[in-house]
C-alpha cells in the first residue's frame, strides 16, 4: 500500500488541496474509479466528461457512498454534509492518467517504452518494431490496434490505446513477465483524452497525418494538435535520457511537427537529406526493394513486405533502433525471417493464379496507398491486362464524409468495386452503401451488402493473374453489427472459398 501523499505527489496542486487533513498521512487501501456506482468509502472517484456522457452529473450520488476523495472539475453538485477531501481541477482526465501511473509503480519507467503515433502505418510499425527489438534480444511488449501481446499472452483490445488505468496495469503486468521493451500505437483519442499521460517514452514515432476521425477531432488542425502532444508535452515530461523523436518529413504534417527541444530528431522519407533517406527501386508481389543513401553512395535493401508505405513504416523503425544501435545491414539480415503482418496486405495463397491481398485501408489515403501499389506491381510485370478488383465499405457511426471520397478512389484506381458492408454498427447498411456510392461517376461498380457474398462475387469472377484486394476489415475478428459483434474474418471467408473449390484441398 502507499500514502494519499505518495499517490498524489505527481500532482502538486492537488497536495495543497489535502495537505492539512489527516488523510494526506493515511494508507490509500481502496481502488480508483470514474464510475459512481461503483464506489466504496475506501475509494477514490474521479468525475470524467466524455463526448456522450458526463459523470459530474453523479458528483452528489457518489458523496452518498463516502468515497475518501472525490476529483471532479467542479464541486458544485456535491452535499455539504460530504466528509471527504473534494479536489477540483482542471483536467480530471489528465489527473487519472498521472495517478494510474502511480499507482502501479510508475512501471513505464521499467521498459524502454517507444510511441507510434498518426493515421495510418502505426500497427506495421509497431509490429515491425517489436520482431526487430526481439530480434536483438530484448524481449518485447505490444499494445495496439489488434491488442495487447507479450510472449504467449494476448489481451483484448476494444481501443487501438486502452484507458489509463488498463494502460499502467497492463504495463506493469508485461514488465513484471519479464519484458525489457514496449511498442505502442498512441492514437489521437487517447492524446487528446490524456490516457497515456504518465507514460514515460524514450522515443517516439510520426507516421503520416491523412483525413481520419474528424467526426472527433472537426477539423484536420485539431486533429494535428492531438498528435503534436506526444512530441511535446508527453516526450517532455518523460525523464528518460536520452530521447529521441523520428518522423515522416514526407508528410506535410510531418514538416510542421514540433520536437520538445529536450530531444534528438530524426528525419526520414526521400526528402530526409539529413536522415534516412531511401528511393525506391521495385515492388514485387514477393516484398520490395529500396535503396538507402548516405552522403556518397547507395545500398540496396530488400524487405518481403509490399509497398512503399510500408518502407516508409520500415525506417521509421529502423530510425528508432539505430539509436540502440541496429545498423540498416543487421536489420536487414533480421528482416529475412520477417512474416508479415497480419490484415496488412496480408495474402491469402491459392492455385487458381489469382493475387489475393487482404488490408485494414479504412481511410481515402490508406486505400489509395494499397490501390497505387497494387497497380506499380501489375503493371511492371506487364500484367495490364488483368483486372484490380476491390472490396471494400466504410464502418457506421465513423467520419461519413470520408465515404464518397473512398469511392472516387476506389473507381480511379481499381478495375473493378464491389460496394459492401463493413461495420455498420448502429446505422442501415444500405444507407451507407447510398452515401458511399454518391462518389462514382462510373458504372465500374456494383453493390453486394452482404460482405461474405462480395468476397465470393469478387474471387469467382477473378481469373488467372487478377488482383482481389479485400479491403476495410483487415485483421478483425468480427462484423458488428447493431451493437452486435458478428465472428467474421475476411481472411478465413477467402480461404474457405478456394478450399470449397478444391473439395477441401488446399
Amino acid at each position: 500500500m502507499m500514502q494519499f501523499k505518495e499517490l498524489f505527489k505527481s500532482i502538486p496542486f492537488a497536495c495543497q488541496k489535502i495537505k492539512s487533513t489527516s488523510l494526506w498521512e493515511s494508507e490509500f487501501a481502496g481502488q480508483i474509479k470514474t464510475d459512481w456506482s461503483l464506489v466504496d468509502p475506501s475509494d477514490i472517484f474521479i468525475a470524467i466528461r466524455g463526448s456522450k456522457f458526463d459523470s459530474h452529473i453523479f458528483l452528489n450520488q457518489a458523496a452518498v457512498k463516502n468515497p475518501k476523495v472525490i476529483i471532479s472539475e467542479s464541486s458544485d453538485s456535491i452535499d455539504t454534509n460530504y466528509k471527504g477531501a473534494v479536489i477540483v481541477v482542471s483536467s480530471t482526465r489528465q489527473v487519472l492518467a498521472l495517478l494510474a501511473s502511480e499507482l502501479y509503480g510508475n512501471p513505464s519507467g521499467r521498459l524502454a517504452c517507444f510511441g507510434i503515433t498518426g493515421t495510418n502505418g502505426k500497427t506495421s510499425t509497431t509490429f515491425i518494431m517489436q520482431y526487430l527489438l526481439q530480434k536483438m534480444g530484448f524481449p518485447t511488449a505490444r499494445i495496439g490496434t489488434l491488442g495487447s501481446f507479450f510472449g504467449d499472452t494476448e489481451i483484448a483490445g476494444t481501443h487501438t490505446t486502452p484507458g489509463p488505468l488498463e494502460l499502467q496495469f497492463q504495463i506493469k503486468f508485461f514488465a513484471d513477465q519479464g519484458a525489457k521493451a514496449l511498442v505502442m500505437e498512441v492514437s489521437s483519442h487517447a492524446l487528446e483524452q490524456y490516457r497515456v499521460d504518465g507514460v514515460m517514452y524514450d522515443a517516439v514515432g510520426f507516421t503520416n497525418l491523412t483525413h481520419d476521425h474528424l467526426d472527433y477531432h472537426l477539423t484536420m488542425e485539431k486533429y494535428f494538435l492531438a498528435k503534436s502532444r506526444l512530441f511535446t508535452d508527453l516526450l517532455n515530461s518523460s525523464t528518460k535520457e536520452p530521447l529521441l523523436a523520428v518522423v515522416n518529413i514526407d508528410d506535410p504534417w510531418g514538416k510542421k511537427l514540433l520536437v520538445t527541444s529536450k530531444a534528438k530528431s530524426l528525419a526520414f522519407g526521400k526528402n530526409a537529406h539529413h536522415g534516412l533517406r531511401y528511393t525506391l527501386d521495385k515492388v514485387t508481389f514477393e516484398g520490395t526493394y529500396f535503396y538507402l543513401h548516405d552522403s556518397f553512395s547507395k545500398e540496396l535493401f530488400f524487405i518481403p513486405i509490399i509497398g512503399e508505405h510500408n518502407v516508409q513504416n520500415y525506417l521509421l523503425a529502423l530510425g528508432i533502433l539505430q539509436f540502440y544501435q541496429l545498423s540498416p545491414k543487421v536489420a536487414s539480415e533480421f528482416m529475412k525471417d520477417f512474416e508479415g503482418i497480419p490484415g496488412r496486405l496480408q495474402a491469402v495463397k491459392n492455385k487458381n493464379g489469382v493475387y489475393v491481398f487482404i488490408d485494414y485501408a479504412h481511410t481515402p489515403d490508406a486505400l489509395e496507398k494499397v490501390l497505387v501499389t497494387l497497380k506499380q506491381i501489375r503493371n511492371t510485370m506487364g500484367a495490364e491486362s488483368t483486372k484490380i478488383r476491390l472490396i471494400f465499405g466504410c464502418g457506421g457511426e465513423r467520419d461519413r464524409a470520408k465515404r464518397p471520397i473512398m469511392a472516387s478512389i476506389a473507381e480511379h484506381n481499381s478495375d473493378r468495386v464491389y460496394v459492401t458492408s463493413d461495420n455498420p454498427r448502429g446505422e442501415d447498411p444500405g444507407q451507407i452503401i447510398n452515401e458511399i456510392v454518391q462518389g462514382f461517376k462510373l458504372a465500374s461498380y456494383e453493390v453486394v451488402e452482404d460482405r461474405r457474398l462480395a468476397i465470393q462475387k469478387a474471387l469467382s469472377d477473378a481469373k488467372s493473374g487478377d488482383v482481389v484486394l479485400i479491403a476495410g476489415k483487415g485483421h478483425e475478428n468480427y462484423q458488428e453489427i447493431k451493437g452486435v459483434r458478428h465472428p467474421f474474418l475476411d481472411y478465413h471467408v477467402a480461404m474457405k472459398f478456394f478450399e470449397d473449390q478444391m473439395g477441401g484441398d488446399r
